[in-house]
């Protein structure tokens, strides 16, 4: 079972000296360049060994981003405890704040962890490292662990504590000049569309695109980052035509304009090569199946093994077909999100919510154990665990018995497994997945089991109007082929919020937010295709109606309700969302089977 504690307790790997670094067989290289080959430390031959941590005393203080995340914040405080547990000495533990910045170069008896305003970690960043590499560096008296994501720095904790801190002396020391980056293991080598280095195109969207047309080049260029460490630039059709691009959408390029007014049946979509550029076209979210197409053709079967692929150039429409298992999960959840909450935001000037094209189209019914109408501890605990339960339980049955949730069964599975929402990390709806408490009120309580889990990848709160720039950073996290696939909840919670306000244009904003997030996640999981995608909520909040004159909508409450609310579902196994309405609990059921789970909930 791999555990990890905000991807920090990824176990590392060590062969011939090699550390492992997400990679589907365990390896990467370290050197002192970045580039793959030699795996060795690096310093001056004559560099003074100096021990940092020793005889139970040590001048130094751990230091981390003062707006770093949760993620990096935990993974500081891990470090800080595996040097306590090992050495026996409890450092200091600080935000990089200073009041005069001409410091910074100076010597500093500082164990920095994570993006900071400290020399070395910028500059790694700058200089060294991709995305996925991580860098432990020993200069100015100055320990530094960096990645070029928090995923990456994260393996670099992992990495010092197997490998810096001796437990039997009870020591850590390091030598002057000291570096070392682990390398991750890309997918990507030497990748070729049509005999041209796939770094030479550019990704070409239409004037005004439309939100799924930027999300399919968001999501393309996603997969270049997870798979290579590099993206393309971005233009509109506007710019001079170049000798090789990728057309995605309705662009104004004759490669692309030829097949206006092209038909599609369901699941279809188009992928074309001609005189140097890729089209790619499709029907609202169905423009995702060519992406997806194109990324299948290029994906190499080995790590960095060499690809030419070559696009089809017959003018033919593609069907695409999903696999008929899935191995990973994605729930979106938009608190207090009911049918009419997504019309008040149509009426508005939303332009589609792209739930509503999906191809399962369903409702679940939300009442609770001891209520007809649910809060979101309940209706939360339900969608995680399979269980019906008290309102403001978290995770809990309502006899009070700690019951298993869908993340944790996929963690035990060995996947992967991440929540962010826009509420706070401790709200009960992120609480049903990661923490067991008779109460929503005991925020301290959630909080302190979130900190212990062991067996989550990344979790995020409070991301307000980041919530798909977050996502799409998780996701690439999760999607590392080390992992026994992945789950992933992502929660709206300011719908309910605005609701309970009667705040209109608060719920508008909301709802086109998680829109947004659905669009991303639509062109996803054509990338990844064994990922099953599902939307819905927790419950409905504020009563809207439409008004009887049908010119927008109202509120009738400030409280929850009791309808039913929306299932939209797409990918391997989700036409068992499309028909008769389902108990909430349905949804975690569903999830857990990708496991191999049959029996959560009650």
């Amino acid at each position: 079972m791999k555990k990890r504690v905000f991807s920090f307790l990824l176990a590392v790997v060590i062969m011939i000296g090699l550390i492992g670094c997400g990679s589907s067989d365990g390896s990467a290289d370290s050197t002192q360049s970045g580039t793959s080959g030699t795996a060795s430390d690096t310093q001056s031959p004559q560099a003074q060994e100096k021990t940092i941590v020793a005889d139970a005393a040590s001048d130094y203080v751990i230091i981390r981003g003062m707006d770093a995340s949760e993620m990096e914040i935990a993974a500081a405080k891990r470090l800080r405890t595996a040097i306590t547990d090992l050495t026996g000495v409890e450092l200091p533990f600080t935000d990089d704040w200073v009041p005069d910045t001409s410091v910074l170069e100076k010597p500093a008896f500082e164990i920095v962890v994570g993006q900071t305003n400290r020399v070395q970690s910028t500059k790694a960043i700058a200089e060294d490292l991709r995305e996925r590499d991580f860098g432990i560096y020993f200069e100015n008296d100055r320990v530094t662990v960096v990645g070029g994501c928090t995923e990456a720095t994260l393996r670099g904790v992992d990495y010092f504590i197997e490998n810096h801190i001796d437990a039997e002396s009870k020591t850590i020391s390091f030598a002057d000049g000291f570096s070392y980056i682990g390398l991750y293991d890309y997918a990507f080598g030497d990748v070729k569309v049509e005999g041209v280095a796939l770094q030479d195109y550019t990704i070409v969207v239409p004037q005004g695109s439309s939100l799924i047309e930027r999300s399919a080049a968001d999501a393309l260029n996603d997969y270049f980052m997870s798979s290579g460490s590099f993206t393309l630039d971005v233009v509109d059709d506007t710019t001079e035509q170049g000798a090789h691009e990728i057309l995605i959408g309705a662009t104004s390029r004759p490669q692309s304009v030829k097949f206006d007014g092209l038909t599609y049946a369901d699941f279809e979509y188009l992928l074309d090569e001609e005189d140097g550029h890729i089209v790619m076209r499709g029907n609202g979210y169905m423009l995702g199946g060519a992406v997806g197409t194109f990324t299948s053709l290029i994906t190499p079967e080995e790590n960095g093994a060499p690809v030419d692929a070559d696009i089809p150039s017959d003018d033919i429409v593609g069907t695409f077909v999903f696999p008929e298992k899935a191995t990973s999960g994605i729930l979106l959840i938009g608190d207090g999100m009911g049918y009419n909450s997504i019309n008040a935001a149509l009426y508005a000037g939303l332009e589609g919510f792209v739930a509503r094209d999906f191809p399962y189209q369903g409702e679940s019914i939300t009442y609770s154990a001891n209520s007809s109408i649910t809060d979101s501890a309940a209706g939360g605990t339900a969608l995680s665990s399979g269980y019906k339960t008290n309102n403001g339980y978290v995770g809990m049955t309502p006899d009070e018995q700690i019951m298993p949730n869908v993340r944790e069964v996929a963690a035990d599975a060995g996947a992967f497994t991440a929540v962010i929402t826009t509420d706070a990390i401790t709200g009960a709806t992120p609480g049903a997945f990661t923490a067991h408490v008779i109460s929503r009120e005991e925020t301290t309580l959630i909080e302190k089991q979130q900190l212990e889990l062991e067996d989550i990848s990344y979790m995020e709160g409070s991301v307000d109007d980041k919530l798909v720039d977050h996502s799409r950073k998780a996701l690439r996290i999760l999607t590392d082929d080390e992992a026994n696939g992945f789950f992933i909840m992502i929660e709206e919670g300011y719908i309910d919020k605005n609701a309970h306000d009667n705040d209109r244009a608060g719920v508008v904003e909301t709802v086109t937010r998680f829109n947004d997030l659905i669009a991303y996640c639509s062109q996803f999981v054509f990338i990844y295709p064994e990922t099953a995608l599902v939307i819905t909520a927790d419950h409905e909040t504020g009563g809207i109606t439409e008004r009887d004159d049908g010119k927008g909508y109202r509120f009738t409450t400030g409280d929850h309700t009791g309808v039913n609310v929306p299932i939209s579902a797409i990918g391997p196994g989700t036409e068992f969302f499309g028909g008769d309405p389902v108990e909430n609990v349905e949804v975690a059921k569903f999830f857990a089977r990708i496991w191999g789970e049959e029996n959560l909930g009650g």
